[in-house]
């Protein structure tokens, strides 16, 4: 059964103040009584009245603690989340998605925060991580402009800081007036032997592909 609102709650509040029955209550929500009785018995305060606003308070802390192993432990929706996951869905588009594939049963039925809460708390937490997208882009996709898989400076061997061994190169483009155009270069750090690739248009693909079959200068 769903929580109630805060509305509902509520009305519980004036109604039990006005001296009305659970079940009376339960008939004007459209809930059930049990429901009514179970709501007063945890949520009611110390001196036997009902605050809507403390009841309220008092299920959000609830629910704030429960542990969340409830809904995602279970075996079919887990998997059902982890293999989206992998192919790069976003927990929004994996709870949309679950609630039309399932849509009467509840127990398919996950918010997005769920989602990002369960990886978070997960000990393998950084592998999901690496399957969530930005700016609906899959993660550790290059922004434009950049060479895919490129090696930062900090990065480098020490044999290569030092130019101790050959096959080292140090990659850059040249653009044209205009920018249309231009060159990629690779240059040797310890030879200092230069490879040079004509540009037809300066994206990364491009430029990777020409970094990777360059012609001699």
């Amino acid at each position: 059964m769903a929580q109630l609102s805060m509305e509902e709650r509520e009305t519980v509040s004036q109604m039990w103040s006005a001296g009305h029955t659970r079940k009376a209550i339960a008939a004007r929500l459209g809930r059930a009584e049990s429901t009514i009785g179970r709501e007063l018995v945890r949520n009611s305060q110390k001196d036997g009245g009902y605050s809507a606003v403390a009841a309220q308070r008092k299920a959000v802390v609830r629910r704030r603690q429960r542990p969340l192993k409830r809904k995602l432990e279970r075996p079919e929706l887990n998997a059902a989340i982890r293999s989206r996951l992998t192919k790069e869905w976003s927990p929004d588009q994996i709870a949309r998605r679950l609630k039309q594939d399932h849509p009467a049963d509840k127990r398919f039925h996950v918010g997005p925060q769920t989602i990002y809460t369960w990886i978070d708390q997960d000990p393998h937490r950084d592998h999901w991580k690496t399957f969530l997208r930005r700016g609906g882009k899959p993660p550790q996709s290059p922004r434009s402009g950049q060479i895919p898989r490129q090696v930062k400076i900090d990065g480098r061997p020490e044999e290569a800081n030092r130019r101790q061994r050959l096959g080292d190169f140090e990659g850059d483009t040249v653009v044209s007036r205009g920018k249309r155009s231009g060159l990629v270069t690779l240059v040797d750090r310890k030879s200092r032997y230069l490879l040079a690739a004509k540009l037809k248009d300066r994206r990364a693909p491009r430029a990777a592909w020409s970094a990777a079959h360059p012609q001699e200068d």
